[in-house]
């Protein structure tokens, strides 16, 4: 859905395309939902509940010529993860 200013939100559904999620019609594992800038800083968040236990993620971005983004995700114990970068628009 684009805003009236040129924001965009969104809704990312992670359905697996597999025998099982066939049978549930229409059930997901999971989204990621976000909002994006004009400006093209943007924020996210968001679970995915294929595996044994749900992982969930929050990240963004500054936008810009020079952005710098970084983002986590845990499942709370075992799985747990950072990212972090820098893209230069030349």
């Amino acid at each position: 859905m684009k805003t009236d200013d040129g924001t965009i939100l969104y809704v990312a559904p992670k359905i697996a395309p597999t025998e099982k999620s066939a049978d549930t019609l229409g059930a997901t594992l999971g989204a990621t939902i976000g909002v994006q800038r004009p400006s093209g800083a943007a924020a996210y968040g968001g679970m995915d509940t294929s595996g044994s236990r749900p992982i969930y993620s929050v990240g963004g971005s500054t936008g810009g010529n020079t952005s710098f983004s970084a983002g986590v995700e845990s499942d709370g114990k075992q799985n747990n993860g950072v990212k972090a970068g820098i893209t230069i628009k030349y």
